[in-house]
């Protein structure tokens, strides 16, 4: 029981801090805005890669892309972790003709 108000009483003092700085630094208190993701469908994707939804459906299966979520058993994706795949060189464009 002792070990526990001990815990409780560090939480205390550690809240108590929290609020000094959020006191001493009003523009922290300014919420934090979230970007929400941009989803991309199988076939936007395929779209953007100049290949087959196949394509991109065999780079689910090998794991050089993983869908950030699935709607209904259609997989969508990161536009944002999309970007990054193609930069980084995991994915690559076809040439358009």
């Amino acid at each position: 029981m002792k070990r526990l108000l001990e815990r409780i009483e560090f939480l205390i003092y550690l809240i108590q801090q929290i609020l000094r700085l959020l006191k001493d630094n009003p523009a922290a208190l300014q919420p934090v805005i979230l970007k929400e993701p941009v989803l991309i469908s199988v076939q936007q994707l395929a779209d953007k890669c100049y290949v087959r939804p196949r394509q991109v459906q065999r780079w689910v299966h090998d794991e050089k892309i993983t869908p950030s979520k699935y709607i209904g058993s259609s997989p969508y994706f990161d536009l944002d972790y999309i970007e990054d795949a193609l930069t980084s060189g995991k994915l690559r464009i076809r040439k358009q003709h």
